[in-house]
């Protein structure tokens, strides 16, 4: 930097994607460490809670509603029906494919640590009220919907 050239400035304590980072760390740190009594990880409570709260589902929306990445989640799905914690089933619709669902040891789990992870949510929003908590969850989705629609734009622009 040449002395005429003023310093960035970048206020990362107030910067939105770095607090969201740190609430996700803090949270899946608490977590994953209540979770490895039992046994399973932060993914591992992931995979169990999306299929508990949306049923059966392929690989592909499995992984894009976890936010875990193809690759990984298949590795951790082989592990998890070896454990029998998920059952893989034919994909009636296409035959290449396979669903996944809770097994009877994957709904055991769940219902174990449930009752820590909704304690956890409870104590995050300590503070807050009812409309702030609800304002908070529409403020988040309309941040998310910006985002998907600007990466959108830009593989447009590609």
């Amino acid at each position: 930097m040449t002395s005429n050239e003023q310093p960035i400035s970048f206020d990362l304590d107030n910067h939105l994607f770095y607090l969201f980072g740190r609430a996700l760390v803090a949270r899946d740190r608490s977590l994953g460490e209540h979770l490895s009594m039992v046994g399973l990880t932060v993914n591992h409570w992931r995979i169990l809670a999306t299929l508990s709260a949306r049923g059966s589902l392929n690989v592909i929306r499995l992984a894009e509603l976890t936010l875990i990445d193809r690759t990984t989640l298949s590795r951790i799905i082989d592990k998890m029906c070896k454990n029998g914690l998920v059952i893989r089933h034919e994909d009636e619709k296409d035959r290449r494919g396979k669903i996944l669902s809770l097994d009877t040891k994957g709904h055991f789990l769940l219902s174990t640590v449930l009752p820590f992870a909704s304690t956890q949510n409870l104590m995050a929003v300590e503070g807050l009220s009812n409309d702030e908590i609800e304002l908070f969850g529409k403020l988040l989705r309309k941040v998310i919907t910006n985002l998907e629609r600007c990466a959108m734009d830009i593989r447009l622009m590609s």
